[in-house]
């Protein structure tokens, strides 16, 4: 895991900036323009993905590819489950007393779910397990708050799992027993491809159901803010950027 964290630190922004910047001026000792070129070129790198431009031409194929659920899709399906990918938690929340709570992306998936749940009254299977060690498995903090927050039943908590690989191996594990295999599967518009091409594998009939759609802004009446920089749009870069590491390393494997 300690590798992979530093292979994804390296190779993406802001950590790849980096080292890009530090070769570049390596180099001005000997190789001035090569040098200046680099630097160069990192700068324009960083004002793209910094811009609605640059985030849009990035997650927009990965989102066109599941489009939103209509209330037809959902209530038309023979889905047997509804699946919820874990996101980032939120540990020891101090205005929580210190409790664990979930960052505001793994809330909005919750809520999602919790939606799903209320139109088809479907069991609920929530699977995300503690990444780092340091803290609860996120499956529990979110079904309490499902719970106790959304008025939301869970039905399966997967507290196992580390990356979207597990996510799909051991829900396989805990529904393909009980013969559930059409789920819809609940989590980021960009990470649905990724996301459901291992529960595929795994043996599940994927009914994508993704929330959190970025590139879907319009600046018809604003065009020139579609060129303004910003960290949200930079960091949303870097997501659409980390699925497409994850989706090129999923064929790999």
């Amino acid at each position: 895991m300690e590798f992979r964290l530093l292979l994804r630190v390296l190779a993406l922004p802001p950590g790849f900036n980096i080292v890009l910047g530090l070769l570049g001026l390596l180099l001005l000792l000997r190789w001035r323009r090569l040098g200046i070129t680099l630097l160069a070129g990192n700068m324009l790198l960083l004002y793209v993905l910094s811009t609605p431009f640059g985030m849009v031409l990035l997650t927009n194929p990965l989102e066109a590819s599941t489009p939103a659920l209509t209330i037809d899709d959902v209530t038309a399906g023979k889905a047997q489950a509804i699946v919820l990918l874990s996101g980032a938690i939120y540990a020891a929340a101090p205005e929580y007393g210190r409790l664990d709570s979930v960052m505001p992306g793994t809330l909005a998936r919750m809520q999602y779910a919790a939606w799903l749940r209320r139109q088809t009254q479907l069991p609920l299977l929530v699977s995300g397990g503690s990444v780092y060690g340091n803290s609860a498995p996120i499956a529990d903090v979110m079904a309490r708050i499902l719970r106790d927050e959304l008025d939301t039943t869970v039905e399966w908590r997967e507290t196992s799992s580390r990356d979207t690989e597990e996510n799909a191996r051991y829900t396989a594990d805990m529904l393909m027993p009980a013969n559930i295999k059409r789920i819809l599967l609940v989590t980021d518009a960009s990470h649905m491809p990724r996301a459901s091409g291992y529960f595929q594998r795994y043996g599940f009939d994927v009914v994508a159901a993704p929330t959190r759609f970025y590139s879907v802004g319009d600046y018809s009446g604003r065009p020139w803010a579609y060129y303004y920089p910003s960290a949200y749009n930079f960091e949303r870069s870097v997501a659409a950027l980390h699925e497409y590491l994850g989706l090129a390393a999923a064929r790999l494997l």
